[in-house]
């Protein structure tokens, strides 16, 4: 009887050699630092994100030396465990991420431990659906599955396109801030704006109950919808921008980085409308209507989201009581529309909004 080979999973999009085995051998060695720690080896840990789903980038530079790109997105599951208990687990990994970082020169984010009974509360994210499909193991056994019930994409919630476009658009902001005060930090202004570009695309993929698992598919997906309604030929070109960006990084800022801050601030400011069913560009209060009336419609409206806000944020914030109860992505989404448009009306760059800022922290 012949013996099958086991499945490879790769790590990059490209399939690089090079940058294969650097992720395998940084696997390797994590993993044995874990197990040489006390209060983890009940642990399971899993590499997520880009490399997890065999979507990483790799830099090649001039020289010919090849660097990984993104963070390397680590999560862990405790079988119990109380607040102190998760608490030294996370000190304990933090230290490795310090370790590795030094050595790899990129993020090593270990994401904060959660206990196996309050995996069912994320099930339904997009994170943990992507997760589900799209991970190795570093260290223990692969739970996720007894927990994570795997969905199919028309099934995610809606809210999660609205998370999308709240957190790519925040970093569109943050760009547009480096960008403004001449930062030398091209890395950051190019990985963000292209961030936003996908997750404009993707967000309306998700609202339009038509995300795909996979960058390339979802690519086909957005090109095709793009087709189909017409829409302007700059958003295929954008979201094509973003897949080879995604794919092959490197640190060179456009020749126009203004025009194209603005052209992909349009992208996103006419997602959000498209997600609520609006007309491109419309102004801010129907943007604020338009939320307010989805999360009713969504069950996405409660008097524990109002509790929740003015626990944590101590005012009654953007909408005021009305719009209290709304889920909180959704009241910042409609100030971060408020921004972004204002900054491509009168074409200059936006003030940071301190509650918008604060609430994305403590809501992300």
């Amino acid at each position: 009887m012949e013996e099958h080979e086991e499945k490879r999973h790769f790590f990059t999009a490209i399939r690089d050699p090079m940058a294969e085995h650097l992720v395998a051998e940084t696997i390797k060695n994590m993993a044995a630092l874990i197990s040489s720690m006390e209060g983890l080896l009940e642990c399971s840990i899993l590499l997520g994100g880009g490399y997890g789903q065999g979507e990483g980038g790799v830099r090649h530079d001039a020289d010919g030396s090849v660097h990984l790109y993104n963070d390397l997105d680590i999560f862990v599951f405790l079988p119990k465990g109380n607040s102190r208990e998760i608490a030294a687990v996370d000190h304990s990994l933090k230290s490795i991420s310090a370790t590795m970082e030094k050595e790899l020169g990129i993020d090593v984010d270990f994401a904060t431990p959660k206990v196996y009974k309050d995996l069912r509360k994320v099930a339904q994210t997009l994170m943990y659906q992507e997760l589900l499909r799209g991970h190795v193991i570093i260290f223990g056994k692969d739970v996720l599955s007894r927990f994570v019930p795997a969905l199919n994409a028309d099934q995610l919630p809606w809210l999660e396109a609205v998370r999308l476009l709240l957190n790519r658009g925040m970093g569109l902001l943050f760009a547009g801030e480096h960008l403004h005060s001449n930062s030398s930090d091209h890395g950051f202004i190019l990985r963000n704006l292209h961030k936003a570009a996908l997750g404009s695309g993707d967000a309306i993929l998700l609202a339009s109950k038509q995300y795909q698992w996979t960058a390339t598919e979802r690519q086909s997906a957005f090109q095709k919808m793009c087709d189909q309604r017409q829409w302007s030929p700059d958003y295929k070109r954008i979201y094509e921008e973003g897949i080879r960006f995604k794919f092959r990084p490197h640190g060179q800022l456009p020749n126009q980085p203004w025009e194209s801050w603005l052209s992909i601030c349009h992208f996103w400011l006419d997602a959000v409308c498209i997600i609520l069913g609006l007309p491109l560009r419309s102004e801010a209060p129907l943007i604020s209507e338009a939320l307010h009336r989805q999360c009713r419609a969504h069950g996405n409206r409660t008097f524990r989201e109002a509790i929740r806000w003015l626990l944590r944020m101590r005012s009654l914030g953007p909408g005021g009581f009305s719009k209290l109860a709304d889920a909180p992505v959704c009241r910042l989404l409609d100030c971060l529309y408020r921004q972004i448009l204002s900054a491509v009306f009168t074409h200059s760059y936006p003030v940071r909004s301190s509650i918008l800022y604060s609430g994305w922290l403590v809501f992300n």
